[in-house]
């Protein structure tokens, strides 16, 4: 039996539009698998757990992401995300933000359960 790795890969597409549905920018960004969300993940495979990755989280601050993350540096706000599959073996996670004040949104992060349930990470 030939062995094959699986290995998981994070990417991250921010879209920023104006009021009316405008274009403003569009900026794509490398991100990590935590160590947390790999756990998780494998857990998953096999139905150890049942808590799939659901939620986005954004955030302010400006830490430097690491392997071993298990929350964002500052939370600012998050919301269900809408959940998809794309070809080539993607996973498509996304929300959409509605802002009433100027914020500099500089983290963001993939999670399986609200805030107030205490969620893991897969990504940030």
């Amino acid at each position: 039996m030939k062995g094959e790795d699986i290995s998981l890969k994070g990417r991250v597409v921010l879209i920023g539009r104006d009021k009316e549905g405008k274009i403003k920018f569009r900026e794509e960004h490398e991100n990590i698998i935590v160590n947390k969300g790999k756990e998780i993940t494998a857990k998953l495979l096999n139905g150890v757990v049942t808590d799939f990755f659901d939620y986005i989280q954004i955030g302010t601050g400006t830490t430097t992401p690491t392997a071993t993350d298990t929350a964002l540096a500052a939370y600012y706000a998050e919301g269900a995300a809408t959940r998809s599959y794309e070809a080539d073996f993607k996973a498509r996670f996304a929300h959409t933000f509605t802002f009433a004040e100027a914020v500099t949104i500089s983290e963001s992060g993939v999670f399986n359960r609200a805030k107030v349930a205490s969620p893991d990470m897969l990504a940030r």
